[in-house]
Parts: C-alpha cells; structure tokens; sequence
C-alpha cells in the first residue's frame, strides 16, 4: 500500500485480509518520495545470489512528466527498505512497470510503457536486480499497452497487459513468447463468462500482478486495481484464482500457440475466475 507518508507493508495470511506491518520505505528521506511526488506499482523480489529484497516502484511527479524508476533495498521483505534513487532506463520514460524474476534461470526483467505509452519496453536486469543491463527490446508499438503483469507456466513467458484510458478500466489482453526479451504473440481478451461489459472492460479492473502460489505448480493469483477514477484513494485491489487446464494427450506447452483460444470464466459473486487454454496441436 502507498500513501503519501511511504509505502506500507502488509503480511498476508490470506491474500484477501491483509494485515497492517507499517511503513517499509519511509516517505520524505528523499526528494524522489517526498509528499509531493507519485509512487506507484511496488513490487519486490528476493535476490538469491545477494540475499537482498529488492523494491522496484514508479517514480513520477504531480503532472506524470518524470516517468522514472526507483529502486530500494532490503534485508527483509517487511523492510526498512533503504533507497536508491530513480533513473529512466536507457533514457527513455517509464510509466506503468511489472519486474519477473525466473527462478529457473535466475535472470530478471523490468517491462514498461513508454515514449507516451506508445510502446513497451522489456530490458534485463543485472546479478543484484537493482539496475538494467544494456540488453532490452521494444515490443507493442503502436498498441498503447499499459499494465504489464508478467508471469510463467511451464517454459513459456506470459503477460496481462491493458490498454491505455487514464483511470477507466478497458479490454484485457494477454501475450506469450519463449523468452522475455524475443518476440511476444496476442492471445486476445480471455474475459468470458460475464457480461459483455464485463468482459470487455476486464471486469472493471486494471492488471497489477500475477502471483505464482508457492508448492502450488500451475496454480496463479491474478491481481487487479479496481480504480475509482473521482476518489483514486478509495480503491481497491481484486484478487482472482485462474487455473491452467492440462490437456491429457499434449502438453501445457501446446495449448499456448498462436491459434490457441483462451478464456477467464466469471464464475459466482466475481470472487472466482477460470483460465483456461484450449489445446491446440503442434504443427511442424
């Protein structure tokens, strides 16, 4: 959680009731997060070859013209996190951000709008996850994609990503590729189930994560922002279940071509989505 006094920490015993920790990083011991700036989109990583957790946060002034990354640092997940300071990475602007660390490689990657949300750009991250490489790629250009979420199933990289319409909520569309930094293919909007508005402004929210639930392989929680566009401190943030189908006769791997067709199924209250892909066969 961030207000204007520093982020807070939470622990969360159940990912729906989080429970107060207090203040990770501490507002005002830096211009870049004084009072009178914008933090935005937290996120942190445990860095195994140095041991540190690592914040990564959108740094930003009142009119959104800064468009940079911050970085802290800790010994512990519930902090004091120590800052590092901001920079744009190869120069370029940084609005909304996503960072994934793969556990198999351990290799990480920042993607973020940027050059106005115009295009997204993907770069790695060096050994310590505090700054980037010099190996990036831009992806989406054009398109106005905002939002990244990025995760993976099995071999294959995905990413939830929305478009671009300030505070209001628009259409969901997920990518996949085989590896961060190469090429990224469409699967569409995968919200069905709901109504058509539902499914077209993404049940009302906006991608911030994607979280793989340890000792629960192929299991993922999708959080959404549920922004309230008159009130933006008054909202919430939506914690939905999606689940991977195993196809019996293929594996996961080829239910993720370009053919494939996927669906997030509405189910009940709203409190419990299905993903799911259909299988599709490889083709030499």
């Amino acid at each position: 959680m961030v207000s204007t006094t520093g982020m807070a920490k939470t622990k969360q015993a159940q990912l729906t009731k989080p429970i107060p920790w207090g203040l990770a990083l501490k507002g005002g011991t830096h211009p870049d997060i004084d009072p009178s700036m914008v933090l935005e989109r937290p996120k942190v990583m445990h860095n195994p070859r140095t041991g540190k957790f690592v914040m990564w946060m959108h740094i930003d002034s009142a009119d959104y013209e800064l468009a940079r990354l911050g970085v802290a640092v800790s010994d512990n997940p519930q902090g004091p996190f120590r800052y590092q300071g901001s920079f744009r990475p190869h120069g370029q602007q940084s609005r909304d951000f996503t960072v994934f660390a793969d556990e198999q490689t351990g290799l990480a990657y920042v993607a973020y709008s940027s050059e106005g949300n115009r295009v997204m750009h993907i770069s790695a991250l060096t050994p310590d996850y505090t700054r980037v490489t010099s190996t990036y790629t831009e992806i989406f250009a054009g398109e106005g994609r905002e939002a990244p979420a990025m995760f993976k199933h099995g071999d294959v990289f995905l990413m939830a990503t929305s478009g671009c319409s300030g505070w209001e909520p628009n259409q969901l569309e997920v990518f996949w590729s085989r590896d961060p930094l190469g090429e990224w293919y469409s699967m569409g909007n995968p919200c069905k189930g709901g109504s058509d508005l539902e499914n077209e402004l993404t049940f009302f929210s906006q991608p911030t994560f994607v979280l793989a639930m340890p000792g629960l392989p192929g299991t993922f929680v999708f959080m959404a922002d549920q922004w309230e566009p008159e009130d933006l401190s008054s909202s919430s943030e939506g914690f939905q279940q999606p689940y991977f189908c195993r196809c019996q006769n293929c594996s996961p791997v080829c239910c993720l071509r370009l053919t494939a067709q996927s669906c997030l199924q509405h189910r009940g209250s709203g409190n419990s989505w299905k993903w799911c892909f259909c299988c599709v066969r490889e083709t030499k």
